[in-house]
């Protein structure tokens, strides 16, 4: 049975492994580059900061970077997923406009230093 983590592993593998266009790639291949991506370390990505503060107004800047743990990488157990387990706050300021005044404020988020694999329901 394939679970959403396995199925995006083996596609993230597919995606990542150099091979001409219309050959098969090999099972061993596969298996190859999903080892190679273990669930261990959060991975870099990309957050609005309007999704953050879940305030409508204009950010500058309007993305932060965040460490995260969904989709950081593989887990053997395909009824497991990668989840965080540890996490700091991390705070960092913004601009940004309302009523055509710009204004700074300090915001605060999630940042993953650790993963693991975990049950879907774990949550740190």
């Amino acid at each position: 049975m394939y679970t959403e983590s396995k199925v995006f592993c083996v596609i993230f593998s597919f995606i990542f492994l150099i091979a001409p266009l219309g050959s098969t790639v090999t099972y061993d291949d596969l298996m190859a580059t999903f080892n190679g991506f273990p669930c261990q370390v959060p991975q870099p990505r990309a957050f609005t900061v309007r999704e953050i503060s879940k305030q409508d107004y204009l950010f500058h800047p309007a993305y932060i970077i965040l460490h995260q743990c969904g989709r950081a990488g593989c887990c053997n157990d395909g009824k497991k997923s990668c989840q965080p387990e540890e996490s700091e706050t991390v705070y960092f300021k913004v601009n940004y406009v309302q009523n055509d005044i710009i204004q700074t404020t300090l915001m605060q988020a999630n940042n993953h230093t650790r993963c693991g694999c975990h049950d879907p329901v774990f949550i740190k």
